[in-house]
């Protein structure tokens, strides 16, 4: 069972079960949406991402995602509905649509590095599509999904003290020390301000008994963090850095 089996709450072709594209449904080619969909093919919105990470297709999410902004659908009960009933957004989306893991798989995605949403939300951006009318976006929603990949580690200083516990408290304390190793003193000082005077001691002492550590290896565990921080920030569960 993967891991976004155990967040659907189980087994993931009952839970969040394929939607097939009605037959003989196709979306003329001068509607708007027909261009925009033409953006969104770019193969280079998607290079680099591992198919495990999404339970289905990322261009069939990001697609959702773009309509669930460009046409303010509301909130993700409501946006499912009309993703999955409005044979307009149906064509548009194409295949592989799961209604059932939309919101954990839109928290997943706008927590990834690259995040393709906001690769996307850059293209329509450029082309204008974010102020063309009729449209009138979710810019809130925009905003919040797009404007994540300013979010990582080395914004772990600017995060309130609320948030930066919650963090920690689902951070390894060895990945956390290897994560610190040579980090800022800003960010070193804000996460040994955050956590008790045990804790404290025992990350400075792992700090000091690693020795020489590879760069590499210092950056993969700070990647790790970031993506969690990136996801606890989608879930709502804490704060995006200050500005």
């Amino acid at each position: 069972m993967s891991e976004f089996d155990v967040e659907l709450g189980g087994d993931r072709a009952g839970v969040a079960p394929v939607v097939p594209l009605p037959q003989g449904l196709t979306l003329p080619d001068d509607h708007p949406l027909a261009a925009i969909g033409q953006l969104l093919a770019a193969p280079e919105l998607y290079a680099g991402i591992d198919p495990d990470e999404l339970p289905f297709p990322a261009h069939v999410l990001v697609r959702a995602m773009v309509l669930h902004v460009l046409y303010a659908l509301g909130d993700d009960q409501l946006a499912v509905e009309h993703l999955t009933h409005n044979e307009l957004f149906r064509c548009f989306i194409g295949d592989g649509w799961r209604p059932g893991a939309y919101t954990a798989s839109r928290e997943r995605m706008i927590a990834l590095d690259p995040n393709p949403f906001a690769l996307a939300a850059e293209a329509l951006q450029a082309a204008g599509w974010w102020d063309r009318l009729p449209y009138e976006p979710d810019r809130l929603r925009l905003g919040d999904w797009g404007n994540l990949l300013q979010v990582d580690f080395y914004n772990l200083d600017r995060l309130d003290n609320r948030s930066i516990q919650r963090l920690l408290r689902d951070v390894d304390t060895r990945e956390l020390a290897l994560a610190l190793k040579g980090a800022p003193d800003p960010i070193l000082d804000r996460v040994l301000s955050n956590v008790s005077t045990r804790m404290r001691t025992i990350i400075t002492d792992e700090i000091g008994f690693m020795g020489p550590v590879r760069e590499r290896d210092i950056e993969q565990v700070r990647i790790h963090i970031t993506r969690h921080l990136r996801r606890l920030i989608a879930q709502d569960e804490i704060l995006p850095p200050s500005q």
